[in-house]
């Protein structure tokens, strides 16, 4: 797979080591909106809730890095944010 499992499928665990262990790589959130475009441009039913969990927590706790907050803070909000987001625009 390209760039391991972090990208490609669920991730969950990817979400889980910002808050366990306060790590995220910039370009995740940008990687996990590649690979979900493809694989739902391909017509392949791959989930909704779990990849915006990932791009939502991802993206905050990299915004979280800019503005000085904490890791996790940043990722739940941004979880939060995300999700209500896309809720919204449907």
């Amino acid at each position: 797979m390209i760039f391991g499992t972090d990208y490609n499928g669920g991730g969950m665990f990817v979400v889980e080591r910002i808050f366990e262990e306060g790590t995220v790589r910039p370009e995740a959130f940008l990687l996990k909106i590649v690979f979900t475009v493809i694989t739902i441009s391909a017509v392949y039913k791959g989930g909704e809730i779990v990849p915006s969990f990932f791009i939502g927590a991802t993206l905050g706790a990299v915004l979280a890095t800019v503005f000085g907050l904490p890791l996790g803070l940043g990722a739940a909000i941004g979880m939060v944010a995300f999700l209500l987001r896309s809720q919204i625009v449907r």
